[in-house]
């Protein structure tokens, strides 16, 4: 099916200006064959699947190049949500080839350059899908310092959902500490301080939250330990 793909794309190249809408379209479209896709992926659909999505972003760019689009004008938040989409089928690609060990995580940082270029903000969509392909492919470098940059209150001071059942930034922190030989807990909890800086309401969430995290990276001890006997423990109530 993929090469069915590929083969199409070169030979129906667009000679009308690209359009959001349109561009909606085609990511629906490969979004719906994915949520199709019963079964885990063979290597050459999921090659295909993010040949195709890459094409769809680099069509974007294209059309930003030749003035069709305008990132710093009226088509902004359009573009920075089609990117979003785009980072969605590499992430769901991601989940359905976990086994194949195909490198998604360079397409998500293309995406994420993408948007520095045209100085869009990244929006919380990005940060999700970018962080759950790093931290599958174990760059816990990459995904942590994601997830720092997304929770700094210096970044605009906007609430950031975290899931209690699945934490992907905080986790990525915990398995970051772990590789640096750092102390686990206190930098997951650090995290949740900042978390609760913006949003003081969600703090409870964010604490239930760090102990998931902690817990999937097999530091239930150092949570424990940690909340027994640091005054940051304290100030969360705990």
């Amino acid at each position: 099916h993929a090469s069915t793909r590929r083969s199409s794309l070169k030979s129906g190249k667009k000679k009308t200006p690209v359009t959001l809408k349109s561009t909606r379209a085609e990511i629906d479209s490969l979004l719906g064959q994915i949520y199709t896709n019963e079964a885990s992926m063979e290597h050459e659909e999921a090659l295909g699947l993010l040949e195709e999505a890459s094409n769809i972003l680099h069509s974007v760019v294209a059309a930003v190049e030749k003035r069709e689009l305008n990132p710093s004008g009226k088509h902004g938040k359009g573009i920075s949500d089609i990117v979003g989409r785009v980072m969605h089928i590499y992430d769901e690609v991601s989940a359905q080839s976990t086994s194949l060990q195909i490198p998604c995580y360079e397409f998500c940082q293309e995406a994420l350059d993408t948007l520095s270029r045209w100085n869009l903000n990244f929006q919380s969509a990005h940060y999700e899908h970018a962080i759950a392909v790093a931290n599958r492919e174990e760059k816990w470098k990459e995904a942590a310092n994601l997830f720092f940059k997304q929770i700094d209150p210096g970044a605009g001071y906007n609430p950031v959902r975290v899931s209690i059942a699945d934490p992907q930034g905080l986790y990525a922190i915990a398995r970051y500490a772990q590789a640096q030989e750092s102390a686990v807990a206190e930098l997951v909890f650090d995290a949740v301080m900042q978390l609760s800086m913006v949003s003081p309401q969600d703090q409870a969430n964010y604490v239930l939250a760090a102990g998931t995290a902690l817990g999937m990276a097999d530091e239930w001890q150092s949570a424990i330990e940690y909340l027994n006997s640091s005054y940051t423990a304290k100030q969360l109530g705990q």
